[in-house]
């Protein structure tokens, strides 16, 4: 789980990824259950559901607008983009490194594109993975 973390946070600093925690405080809520709502702009949109045994695509129109209205819900009960990377940096560091290997080598951290003064981001790069951390609040070396 380590591994998948860490990734989600590398992939967290791309400009065309958005990654939104919806926390457990919710509770329960239609996003629980995996789904893509696929639009496009020459075509009428599709729901995407998959499971173990079968994948589905929905076309109605009510059907679609039922997932465009819990896609609403949740972007209203969902972590916003800097929190959920905060979230996130969290349980990766609770975690710990995603491989005992990274201990070897030493990591040497650059500021990521996507920093400002509100928002500080620092990468580094490994020879087989990548790190993210916040710049504000570096770990002691």
């Amino acid at each position: 789980m380590s591994e998948q973390v860490h990734h989600l946070l590398r992939m967290s600093v791309r400009s065309s990824v958005q990654i939104r925690i919806v926390p457990d405080a919710v509770g329960f809520h239609a996003g629980r259950m995996p789904f893509q709502l696929m639009q496009f702009t020459e075509f009428h949109p599709v729901v995407f559901i998959e499971d173990q045994t079968s994948v589905l695509f929905l076309e109605r129109p009510e059907t679609t607008n039922a997932y465009r209205h819990i896609v609403t819900h949740l972007a209203k009960v969902a972590l916003d983009e800097e929190h959920s990377r905060a979230w996130l940096a969290s349980l990766a560091t609770e975690l710990g490194a995603p491989r005992e290997e990274h201990d070897e080598h030493p990591l040497h951290w650059r500021k990521g594109s996507r920093s400002d003064h509100t928002n500080c981001v620092e990468l580094a790069w490994p020879p087989t993975s990548a790190a993210v951390r916040d710049s504000k609040n570096p770990p002691p070396p």
